[in-house]
């Protein structure tokens, strides 16, 4: 009976350093990510492999002291281990490259077909013998297939080297030599083995790449807050990363302290200190499941996988808060402000995951301290869009690409266009036609709406000047909206007046309209800037009577010549006699006092006659026409008017 020597000195020292990786790696907290998840079944496989192959060595030289039962199964195991390297290493390759993901599960299933056949031998072995076998004497001896071990191998390694050259640009430089250079050590490794399988060297091969990989791996200590031990804001970003490729819901609880600044300042940063302290241990202790992140300053974010148990950990808090103080020596109540979210779909990008946890605190926080506020789907759209709209707003501003659209406004008398309001619109390349109601509001909390108004300005007297629909029979102006902004910046009427002598037009060409509740508030700068606008021929017109809070002070202390009624105040139903009778007198009541009435949302025959009745003068509505590009206006009014 031969005896068959291994030289297992190179196994003896991967096994003692994979030892000590392992310690290490174990000891510290770890990330959850898929990456880190395959790195431990590498390290773990790695292990035991280079454990078995010594093991194996010894039992196979001295297969006389062992049984053959215990032969065969160490080395079933060792080949199994065996089969599976190569692999992993190509699956963490996929996983770095952020390619481990549902949308490649064909190409990834079919990439391991190679591997499927190899488990298939692995499993036939104690039969048939397809990597290795015994004779009669208990000695070792290869089978037809093991050298396909080798070749497979290979095969995995090579792929897992296209994947690292062509995802090159999404891999940190380090973890590219690393890679690179693991799987070249494991093929010189498997090469020399395959050539002298006397000399065991494919674990210290193994090893040394499992060392060089786990020193480019996220070091734990970047993952944590120094003060209260927490996950920090680099963790929480990579682990939104991760949810969003599970395409799993958002469940979450934001936590904001809201006295922590008041007690810094009564009673020093230590003491705010050990309020953050003992808060976010009191935040780790609630469930094992949960992760516990801080975000910034006294803000804390807790995420877990079922929303049931969001919803729990929420009420925890809440209670705590109500009865616990969380330092030893002063008894301090603090109050924290929640916010949840129910049943949230993850966004497509993980800033758009902060930006609705963010406002959802937002929104809690202004309805003051203690609030608790829920993140419903609707609430998380709506900041998207929101967030989606100024960027396009920003953009269009920038670009210069604001569209104007004109909706004529006609004499119910002569059927004749005598004026139009200019309506803002954005045209976007993938959301179409953008309506003002979508981003003026936006606009005007931003403070991008005086540029908006300066554009529309603008874009209007070009128009007059180039198409010139003043020499149209009973064509008077073009109206467009102020803001509150506008009107109120002290040099707003040097604009206006700037504008109009540039492109050589006559004052009153273009009419400004004011919302009442804009108009309501009767502030100086307001009435001083109508007025010197005024004084030089320029008129005003208030918009949307009836919505607001205007009364008849107003109409008169302010220099308006033309009340625009509301849609909602025209009668839809003119058989309702009581609606009719005040709209009427309404009409008789402006007309009275001197005013020029536009009435809007005319949409049928019977509200057209009854303005004729009424002697209304203007009119608007989709009876009369739609909003237009300002092209097709020049033409519609050629039509018209001529």
């Amino acid at each position: 009976m031969a005896v068959i020597l291994y030289d297992i000195s190179y196994e003896i020292c991967a096994l003692i350093f994979l030892s000590v990786v392992a310690v290490h790696f174990f000891s510290e907290y770890r990330f959850p990510s898929i990456t880190n998840l395959i790195f431990k079944i590498i390290l773990g496989a790695t292990f035991f492999y280079t454990l078995l192959d010594i093991a194996t060595a010894y039992t196979i030289s001295y297969n006389d002291r062992f049984s053959f039962l215990l032969n065969l199964m160490l080395n079933q195991l060792f080949f199994m281990l065996l089969i599976f390297l190569a692999p992993l290493i190509y699956l963490f390759i996929l996983s770095l490259t952020d390619k481990l993901t549902k949308k490649n599960r064909v190409f990834i299933g079919i990439s391991f077909l190679p591997w499927l056949a190899l488990f298939i031998i692995w499993v036939l072995n104690p039969i048939r013998g397809g990597f290795f076998t015994f004779d009669i004497y208990n000695d070792y001896i290869h089978g037809p297939f093991y050298y396909l071990i080798f070749i497979i191998s290979a095969f995995y390694l090579c792929l897992a080297l296209c994947m690292t050259v062509i995802n090159r640009k999404v891999i940190q430089k380090k973890q590219f030599v690393a890679i690179f250079m693991f799987s070249v050590f494991f093929f010189v490794a498997l090469s020399i083995q395959y050539y002298n399988p006397s000399l065991l060297l494919s674990g210290m091969a193994a090893c040394l790449a499992v060392v060089m990989v786990y020193l480019t791996l996220q070091n734990p200590a970047d993952m944590l807050d120094d003060l209260t031990g927490c996950l920090n804001r680099t963790a929480l970003l990579r682990f939104i990363k991760e949810r969003m490729k599970k395409k799993a819901c958002c469940n979450a609880i934001i936590v904001s302290l809201d006295d922590l600044p008041e007690i810094n300042k009564l009673f020093g940063m230590d003491t705010g200190n050990e309020v953050l302290f003992n808060f976010a241990k009191f935040l780790k202790g609630i469930s094992k499941k949960a992760f516990v992140f801080r975000l910034m300053g006294d803000t804390f974010i807790i995420a877990t996988d079922k929303q049931k148990e969001c919803f729990e950990i929420k009420d925890i808090i809440s209670g705590k808060l109500k009865t616990s103080s969380f330092t030893e020596d002063i008894n301090i109540k603090i109050s924290a402000t929640l916010c949840y979210t129910r049943n949230v779909r993850c966004p497509a990008q993980e800033s758009d995951v902060m930006l609705i946890l963010l406002e959802g605190l937002q929104a809690a926080k202004s309805k003051g301290k203690g609030s608790v506020f829920e993140i419903s789907q609707a609430f998380a759209d709506s900041v998207i869009f929101s967030f989606d709209m100024r960027s396009i707003l920003k953009e269009t501003l920038e670009k210069q690409d604001l569209q104007i659209w004109l909706q004529p406004i006609f004499s119910p008398a002569t059927g004749k266009i005598i004026g139009a309001e200019a309506l803002s619109r954005i045209l976007h390349p993938e959301k179409g036609i953008i309506s003002p109601a979508d981003f003026i509001p936006l606009a005007e909390k931003t403070g991008m709406i005086t540029e908006i108004s300066r554009q529309v300005l603008e874009k209007i007297c070009s128009f007059i000047k180039e198409h010139e629909p003043f020499r149209y029979e009973g064509f008077e102006c073009i109206s467009m909206n102020l803001s509150v902004a506008d009107i109120m910046q002290n040099d707003f009427p040097v604009k206006v007046n700037d504008c109009i002598e540039k492109h050589d037009l006559v004052p009153g060409s273009v009419i400004f309209e004011i919302t009442e509740t804009a108009a309501a508030l009767g502030s100086d700068t307001l009435k001083n800037n109508m007025e010197k606008l005024c004084e030089k021929n320029h008129e005003f017109a208030i918009d949307d009577f009836g919505t607001g809070y205007s009364n008849l002070s107003t109409l008169t202390n302010l220099p308006f010549l033309i009340l625009k009624t509301d849609r909602s105040v025209m009668p839809d139903d003119l058989s309702d006699k009581k609606q009719t009778s005040v709209f009427m007198k309404l009409i008789d009541l402006f007309k009275g006092v001197g005013l020029d009435v536009i009435v809007e949302g005319v949409e049928t025959k019977e509200q057209h006659d009854l303005l004729l009745r009424l002697g209304v003068k203007y009119a608007q509505g989709f009876y009369y026409a739609r909003p237009m590009p300002m092209d097709e206006f020049a033409k519609f009014i050629k039509t018209v008017n001529s």
